[in-house]
C-alpha cells in the first residue's frame, strides 16, 4: 500500500507505513530473507514518492531496515541513497536526504567503522556540498 498504491488515500499509505515499520521492529529477523529483500524493494521504490509526508513514513522504514540489518551489508543501499542526492528530481533528492539523516543520527557509530567502508568518508563531502543550496530543506539535512 506504502509504495505501490499511489491513488490510495494518503492516511491510508500512512498507516501502513507505520504499521510496516513496527512489524520491522518487531519481527525482521524473523522474516525470510526473500520477504526481507521484498520489503527493501519495495520501500526504496517509494523513496522518491511526490508525497513529503510519504517520504519521510519511506525514510523511517529505511532507517529501521538499516538499523535491524547493520550498516556492514548495506553498502550497495548506502550508495543508492547517496547517488540520488545527485538525482535531477528533488523529491528523490529529498528522500534519499531524509533516509541518510535519520541513519546518521540512529546508527551514527557504523558510519565511521571499516566493516561498512567508512560511510561517512563520501557522506560529509556530499553533506557540505548541500550546505549553500538554494532549497532550504535539504541545507538544514545537510547542517542536521
Amino acid at each position: 500500500i506504502l509504495s505501490s498504491l499511489k491513488d490510495e488515500h494518503e492516511n491510508v499509505r500512512s498507516r501502513s507505513g507505520l504499521m510496516l515499520k513496527q512489524n520491522i521492529k518487531d519481527s525482521y529477523v524473523r522474516m525470510d530473507p526473500a520477504s526481507r529483500e521484498y520489503i527493501k524493494q519495495q520501500v526504496f521504490s517509494a523513496i522518491g514518492d511526490d508525497s513529503q509526508d510519504m517520504r519521510k513514513i519511506v525514510s523511517t522504514v529505511i532507517t529501521t531496515i538499516a538499523e535491524k540489518e547493520k550498516l556492514e551489508g548495506w553498502q550497495n543501499h548506502l550508495q543508492y541513497l547517496i547517488s540520488l542526492l545527485d538525482n535531477p528530481n528533488p523529491h528523490f533528492v529529498d528522500g534519499a536526504f531524509n533516509s541518510l539523516a535519520k541513519i546518521c543520527e540512529d546508527v551514527p557509530d557504523q558510519l565511521d567503522a571499516d566493516a561498512c567502508g567508512r560511510p561517512l568518508n563520501v557522506l560529509i563531502p556530499k553533506f557540505i556540498q548541500f550546505m549553500l543550496h538554494s532549497n532550504e530543506r535539504l541545507r538544514n539535512y545537510a547542517l542536521g
